[in-house]
């Protein structure tokens, strides 16, 4: 598949990581430390944007620790939000 320069890898369960073509990296529902997640790709090196999809454990598991490490911009449904805007505050959007 032609991604025009950017890349997709699975990390397990439903976290992906997106890194475009410009640089910037995005993580979907960030379960860093689930099982099938190498662990190499357990700490978070830059992370721009963070998206979770709900507010399950096995969907935002490691989203305040990222949150907090990267002040980044993220979106989550309003579930997710509610509970993490409390412990990360930083700059999320439902």
């Amino acid at each position: 598949m032609n991604l025009q320069g950017n890349r997709l890898t699975w990390l397990g369960h439903a976290t992906f990581r997106i890194e475009t073509n410009d640089g910037t990296v995005i993580y979907i529902d960030p379960w860093l430390s689930n099982p099938l997640c190498p662990e190499d790709e357990k700490q978070v090196k830059k992370c721009d944007v963070m998206i979770c999809t709900h507010g399950h454990g096995d969907h935002i598991g490691d989203a305040v620790k990222i949150a907090k490490q990267h002040n980044l911009w993220w979106s989550a449904s309003s579930n997710s939000v509610c509970g993490c805007k409390r412990k990360a505050p930083g700059r999320s959007r439902p």
